[in-house]
């Protein structure tokens, strides 16, 4: 299903539409954008992890930081929270089914951006040394 947007603009007539991506879509890619999702989601690739070892991984990943991101992923379905012992209370993370079918799609990004980040890089200093208007 697509959501159809009126243009805002006073020249373009109101019954002109445009269409607009699935609002799925939309909120996928917003929400794997996001600064340390991704790279939670690789760690957590290789198997059940627990926190601390997830921090070890992630050194620039601050503790409140690496909770918010967890409980936001778990809280979409994408990763599970596993209690492996009550006494005292130890806890891990995984992959949920739904976040495993993401791996394929990861790695493919992750390998798109080793091939291409150099080039992003120079086409952004190129970029900014040219005179702006």
């Amino acid at each position: 299903m697509t959501n159809r947007v009126t243009l805002p603009d006073s020249e373009t007539p109101a019954s002109e539409t445009v269409v607009a991506a699935p609002l799925p879509v939309l909120d996928a890619v917003s929400k794997l954008g996001r600064k340390w999702n991704l790279q939670v989601l690789r760690c957590l690739a290789s198997g059940p992890t627990r926190f601390s070892g997830l921090q070890r991984q992630l050194p620039g990943l601050s503790s409140y930081m690496l909770a918010r991101t967890l409980r936001d992923l778990e809280r979409d379905g994408l990763v599970a929270r596993i209690v492996l012992s009550s006494n005292p209370s130890r806890v891990a993370y995984r992959l949920s089914s739904i976040g495993v079918t993401l791996n394929d799609s990861v790695d493919v990004l992750t390998q798109w951006a080793k091939r291409y980040g150099d080039r992003i890089t120079q086409a952004r200093a190129a970029f900014d040394r040219k005179p702006q208007p």
